[in-house]
């Protein structure tokens, strides 16, 4: 089964970003409607159907299954009779070359130790579990993380959030603050990628502006930088 592009991550994607791409939609609709189903889009979303598996880590007594509970998906991790289940709240990556998992616990999102690999068509370990004997729920995602998967994500702390708040990436994020944009259409008051020179287009990408943390950090500076080598 590939993953390169699952119908229920999209159809996520688009509702999600609904109300980013309302703003953006009368003047730019083949890029809002096309959007969904872009690598970009999907680097955070809902998890697929993958294929039911176990399996257990070299040298571990650890036995991890992925299955599914009333149409969701679940982790389970058994060890010496006794099992451990997470419900799996998002898939992390587009699925080009594969997909890890997270579980929301008590606010705090952890990594499953199992990942979908698409190229191989199979789970395997997640990245960091290799050398954990008895691997488990263990890898917490911070706001680094999430930086990069996530267009926006309201933190309670490091490593904690307010799952409904956690949206993927939309136009924004590459393109600025869209306010003055939409009141007076111009390539002047818009970031565009495209035309700006490398650095300046990697430092866009690099951006928080996006997250909202307990303190945020205004780079106001930054993005006039780059409007006004987008407006060269």
């Amino acid at each position: 089964m590939k993953t390169k592009c699952s119908l229920a991550a999209v159809l996520w994607v688009s509702t999600a970003l609904a109300g980013n791409f309302d703003r953006c939609l009368p003047c730019h609709r083949q890029e809002v409607e096309s959007f969904p189903a872009s690598a970009m889009a999907r680097s955070i979303s809902q998890p697929a159907i993958l294929p039911r598996f176990s399996f257990h880590p070299p040298g571990s007594t650890v036995e991890i299954q992925i299955g599914y509970k009333n149409g969701r998906m679940i982790h389970r991790e058994s060890l010496n009779g006794s099992t451990t289940e997470y419900p799996i709240r998002f898939a992390v990556g587009s699925g080009k070359v594969g997909q890890s998992f997270l579980a929301n616990v008590g606010g705090h999102l952890l990594q499953s130790p199992a990942s979908f690999y698409t190229a191989r068509n199979t789970w395997d370990l997640t990245p960091g579990y290799e050398d954990v004997r008895v691997p488990g729920f263990t890898q917490s995602v911070t706001r680094d993380c999430l930086f990069c998967h996530a267009g926006e994500a309201v933190s309670l702390a490091e490593n904690r959030f307010v799952p409904d708040s956690i949206e993927p990436i939309g136009c924004e994020r590459c393109h600025g603050p869209s306010e003055e944009h939409r009141r007076h259409p111009s390539a002047a008051n818009i970031v565009n990628p495209a035309k700006l020179p490398v650095r300046e287009r990697d430092s866009v990408c690099e951006h928080r502006w996006r997250f909202i943390m307990s303190k945020p950090r205004p780079i106001v500076r930054s993005w006039r930088s780059a409007m006004r080598n987008n407006s060269r």
